[in-house]
């Protein structure tokens, strides 16, 4: 076993805090965790402000402890990031409570469904799309084709997250809608209550990146990982990449998916570059 012990300064006007256990994490590795050629594993851990707690280079079949003896929060960031000879993925975790982690798969393979939810809409406006996206499947509706959907749920009920774009371009405008269940009994659902505004924000990533995507996702609850919904699908375009989120519709934000090409080439030089990436994404992100 494996364990990180991290010390951190803390200044005069610091309060100790209660007294507790120095570990955060406990993470058993999986044995085929790192099964491509050439890939490697991280975690970083972060406080609210995006400051490193701690940090570490995982290797398959690993039993990993990590502490820090002087961290007081009861809550933190896990971010987890995957890099082999094509591919570099990153992924934070928001609110995290000390014990058991689990890491990711590195193909996010998909969950148990718990079921299918045939779902109609009604009053779609003409010429706009909506996308209607559960916690496990998403749609695609219009005003010239019909107006239903079937939809894979990971957690029944679910919700009903759906967007609205003029002219097949970008979202603009978002409803969330409760209370869906498997089956064929949902009532319909006006296309009309699609009307609060989403949020854009743009970020200039061109000194380093030149191109990538970004997929983010909302969790109704803290910590409630098997409920979430992809909200955001984003591109770099011109050396920005530009996400559109609901506010506080959701609880929580994430990124399900960053792949970013950098303007390096080494496996050794693309490590870096992660490590420097992590607080940019708190930055980039919503917390």
């Amino acid at each position: 076993m494996m364990t990180l012990v991290v010390f951190t300064s803390c200044s005069d006007d610091d309060s100790p805090g209660e007294p507790q256990d120095d570990t955060l994490l406990t993470i058993e590795v999986p044995a085929d965790a790192l099964k491509r050629d050439g890939s490697r594993g991280f975690i970083f851990l972060s406080d609210e402000n995006g400051k490193t707690i701690v940090t570490h280079e995982y290797t398959a079949g690993e039993s990993i402890t990590l502490e820090a003896s002087e961290f007081i929060g009861d809550e933190f960031y896990v971010t987890e990031v995957y890099i082999d000879a094509d591919d570099q993925d990153l992924r934070t975790f928001s609110k995290v409570k000390r014990g058991k982690w689990v890491l990711t798969p590195a193909d996010d393979g998909e969950d148990e469904a718990a079921g299918d939810a045939s779902v109609s809409f009604t009053d779609a406006l003409p010429g706009v799309s909506y996308q209607v996206t559960s916690n496990g499947d998403y749609s695609v509706v219009s005003d010239n084709a019909a107006l239903t959907a079937s939809l894979r749920l990971r957690k029944n009920p679910s919700k009903l997250f759906i967007t609205r774009a003029e002219d097949d371009v970008y979202p603009t405008h978002y409803a969330l809608i409760p209370g869906i269940s498997a089956g064929a009994g949902n009532t319909a659902i006006s296309l009309g209550l699609v009307s609060n505004a989403l949020t854009v924000v743009s970020k200039d990533i061109s000194s380093e990146y030149t191109d990538g995507e970004l997929t983010v996702v909302g969790l109704v609850a803290e910590n409630q990982y098997d409920d979430r919904y992809i909200v955001c699908q984003s591109d770099v375009i011109d050396g920005k990449i530009e996400y559109r989120y609901p506010g506080t519709a959701f609880r929580a934000y994430f990124p399900r998916h960053i792949s970013l090409q950098t303007k390096v080439t080494s496996t050794t030089m693309r490590t870096k570059v992660f490590r420097m990436l992590h607080p940019w994404l708190r930055t980039l992100m919503l917390y």
